[in-house]
């Protein structure tokens, strides 16, 4: 591989990822985007899936036709609590955590290879550790970096298991409930890339738990404030981030009107999401 490695880098967003399956159909349409063009593939969350999907070599179009005919919401079942209105056992989350070996195994069954190229992130909230999770270590990987590397992951681990880990927000527990999303380390993951990285980058950013029409709205409770303080550092930590890969093309869905978590979206709201994201990034790309 080039030290100087051509990465694709995609942002989490939960339910928002189908505003990045979108854009890149956009970017297909104007030769600005394909999985060809790149080596490395680092996801965060539910970027961590788009990472992987791409490293495989799947268009835009084969990950929006997934986005549309799965229930993502069946995926998020807390125990003996399926019968319930998915909002409800959503908001029932943090007394009976939902378990994420259901979408650990639908991603296993996506037949997914691993990679070398492929790397995702999490954190163990044991050792107060960033660890990142590839099949072979990199050559341009940082001498001083302080982050964990963890090689082999992908064939030993599986797909399901190292993606879920970094995808296991507040409520969400995966194999082993010390992991949890890699995005409260870092999102996406940026900081271990040498400078002169070329590629793409698709940032959803974070729209807190406000949805904004119109600028009329903002978060009320308590806990919706809290989150969205740190979803906005975390986003102006990226913003920070990307000022140092001049070289990396950034592109914005801008879909902030849509809660990330909302996993029972209607088709009908999915793809309004891809609509949007496709004319927002028409200019961009």
């Amino acid at each position: 591989m080039n030290l100087k490695p051509r990465v694709y880098v995609s942002s989490g967003g939960g339910i928002r990822i189908g505003a990045t399956w979108g854009s890149q159909l956009e970017g297909e349409k104007q030769n600005a985007f394909h999985y060809s063009m790149f080596d490395t593939f680092i996801g965060t969350s539910a970027g961590a899936l788009d990472a992987a999907l791409t490293a495989n070599r799947w268009s835009a179009q084969q990950k929006l036709d997934l986005f549309f005919k799965t229930d993502f919401s069946r995926f998020f079942l807390p125990g003996g609590l399926h019968i319930m209105p998915f909002m409800l056992r959503k908001a029932l989350s943090a007394v009976f955590p939902m378990s994420l070996k259901r979408l650990a195994d639908w991603i296993d069954s996506l037949g997914l290879m691993p990679v070398s190229g492929m790397l995702t992130n999490t954190v163990n909230s044991l050792t107060n550790e960033h660890i990142v999770y590839c099949e072979d270590p990199p050559l341009w990987w940082p001498a001083s970096s302080n982050i964990k590397l963890v090689t082999q992951a992908f064939s030993t681990l599986g797909f399901g298991t190292v993606l879920t880990r970094s995808m296991a927000l507040p409520g969400l527990n995966a194999d082993e409930p010390e992991f949890r999303d890699g995005g409260y380390a870092e999102n996406p993951l940026l900081s271990i890339l040498p400078s002169d990285s070329t590629g793409v980058m698709i940032n959803l950013g974070y729209p807190g738990n406000a949805k904004w029409h119109g600028g009329k709205n903002y978060p009320v409770a308590a806990l919706d404030q809290a989150m969205y303080y740190v979803e906005y550092k975390n986003y102006a930590s990226t913003q920070h981030l990307i000022a140092h890969y001049q070289a990396l093309k950034v592109i914005y869905p801008n879909i902030f009107d849509v809660d990330s978590t909302n996993f029972a979206l209607s088709i009908n709201d999915k793809r309004k999401i891809v609509k949007t994201s496709i004319q927002n990034t028409q200019s961009q790309w």
